[in-house]
């Protein structure tokens, strides 16, 4: 069966080259006052989070750092999956737009890792993580369409970095960039910031 892969997957791709993904204009620092901002721990780790918000085009502008203040490393779930890459949708190593949740209190948007859907399709899109060190921080600066929501929040999955876990380490640009195992799903844990208001421009109170 692994013989095939590259065969299933070509044939996936067939007819649809991939393109070269533009680079992202320039983008200023993260740090940034004049955008809302919190900041969620547990454990050691540190996310903080801002939310820049443009009401005519419905655009949310997200920029979030995580920092890994534990002792041991952390698999950080926001870099996309292996099918996205080869498509030429997602440049290998880039934090991937969120995926949206609607939901009776509002829109989440969700950086994690999901179980593979049954039955499972021919080429799975294995899952993408960042390795992130004690002591390291890693984030990332991404725009999501919102709609018509009035409220919206963040999830950031992470898990601790088990070797057994995870697999094809590379090296891109400064992050430590592995395939997860499905496996990884068990071990997930999110981190959630407060609902953003999207009338007043603000995070709402813990």
């Amino acid at each position: 069966m692994n013989a095939m892969l590259p065969l299933l997957l070509a044939a996936a791709l067939n007819g649809a080259a991939p393109q070269r993904l533009p680079d992202p204009p320039p983008l200023p620092p993260l740090t940034d006052d004049t955008l809302p901002s919190t900041t969620i721990e547990d454990a050691g780790l540190r996310l903080n989070a801002q939310f820049g918000f443009d009401a005519g085009k419905r655009l949310l502008r997200l920029r979030y750092l995580l920092h890994n203040g534990s002792r041991q490393p952390v698999a950080l779930f926001d870099r996309g999956n292996s099918l996205a890459v080869a498509q030429g949708r997602l440049k290998a190593g880039s934090a991937a737009t969120p995926t949206t949740e609607p939901g009776k209190d509002g829109l989440v948007l969700h950086h994690r890792i999901v179980p593979l859907r049954k039955p499972a399709p021919t080429v799975p899109p294995i899952p993408l993580a960042a390795r992130v060190a004690p002591g390291a921080e890693l984030g990332g600066d991404v725009l999501i369409e919102v709609g018509d929501a009035t409220h919206l929040r963040y999830c950031l999955g992470v898990a601790p970095f088990e070797p057994t876990l995870f697999s094809s380490r590379q090296s891109i640009d400064g992050v430590e960039l592995w395939r997860a195992s499905f496996d990884a799903v068990g071990r997930q844990k999110t981190l959630c910031t407060p609902w953003f208001d999207t009338a007043r421009l603000d995070f709402e109170s813990q």
